[in-house]
């Protein structure tokens, strides 16, 4: 389980966001949003995605107020937190983001698994190929003492 902690996401203004966090790890988030200072208690944070930590689009997933929001499945290289609903007063909120690797570390785990499966199966070739050009220069050797060449 992987956890990143955003503190102070400034909930009293609108469109405030959070830094990017590189998530590329990860795929299934939850998101825990806590009030820190003020009355958080209007205020909807939406957690949004980017592939290149510059464009941005919605998940179309929001926390209103103090809460926990749902399972997130995200395939981004980043994600952010941003107030499309400010609470209306000077507030501020610690959001935590929890998500067990996904998708992308499997595939990157497996992959791992898949080129040292591939570098021994290539080394097996290579040792087999040595062995059938001994084999062909041994027939060939052979041959030739009989005399059939």
């Amino acid at each position: 389980m992987r956890e990143i902690v955003v503190t102070g996401l400034n909930t009293g203004v609108l469109n405030s966001t959070s830094g990017a966090e590189e998530i590329q790890d990860i795929s299934d988030l939850i998101v825990n949003v806590v009030q820190a200072s003020g009355n958080i208690a209007g205020a909807v944070i939406t957690v949004e995605q980017s592939v290149n930590g510059s464009t941005w689009v919605t998940t179309g997933v929001t926390i209103i107020g103090a809460a926990l929001s749902a399972n997130i499945v995200i395939c981004a290289q980043y994600m952010r937190l941003r107030v499309s609903t400010a609470s209306g007063v000077a507030s501020t909120a610690t959001c935590t983001i929890q998500g067990k690797p996904g998708d992308l570390a499997y595939l990157t785990a497996s992959s791992v698994r898949n080129r040292t499966n591939q570098k021994a199966m290539l080394e097996t070739l290579q040792a087999m190929a040595k062995r059938i050009t001994s084999i062909e220069s041994f027939v060939s050797r052979m041959e030739k003492l009989q005399g059939r060449t």
